[in-house]
């Protein structure tokens, strides 16, 4: 692999005694050194450690281009993780509304005024409309605190 070729979010294998074995991702370059962070072993799945080295461009020639390494997670293990994900986002955008009952009161009453302006029929459907769009904006940013 000649220096040229190399640049940040490229991925290059290498089974080279000096370093570790396994797949990099290069992070960063300047005119005489790639950083490189190893984000697969030698199998080629991911693995998270961290490690950041830096290698001459001289030293290319040990590495080779290599595949993204691919994460090793069951589609259990992925649907388990957005669930606790979605439960922790839940729990903290709960705490942010009841931290600003005063502006949560204001934003649930713009949304359940419009949504019931619409179901009575009393106002033009634009109205109302912009009255549940207006008000589920507003509870989307009391409730993930961008609005004080």
């Amino acid at each position: 692999m000649t220096s040229r070729v190399a640049s940040v979010g490229d991925h290059l294998a290498t089974n080279h005694p000096e370093y570790r074995s396994g797949v990099y991702r290069v992070v960063g370059t300047d005119n005489q050194r790639l950083t490189l962070l190893l984000v697969g072993d030698s199998g080629g799945k991911r693995i998270h450690t961290g490690l950041v080295i830096s290698v001459d461009r001289s030293t290319l020639d040990s590495f080779e281009p290599a595949e993204q390494p691919l994460p090793d997670r069951s589609v259990t293990e992925t649907v388990l993780s957005g669930l606790s994900i979605g439960y922790w986002s839940l729990r903290a955008n709960a705490r942010q509304l009841r931290v600003r009952p005063i502006r949560t009161a204001a934003v649930a009453v713009l949304l359940a005024g419009g949504l019931l302006l619409d179901r009575l029929d009393l106002v033009p459907e634009i109205v109302a409309s912009a009255a549940v769009v207006t008000g589920s904006v507003l509870v989307v940013l009391v409730a993930t605190g961008r609005l004080g």
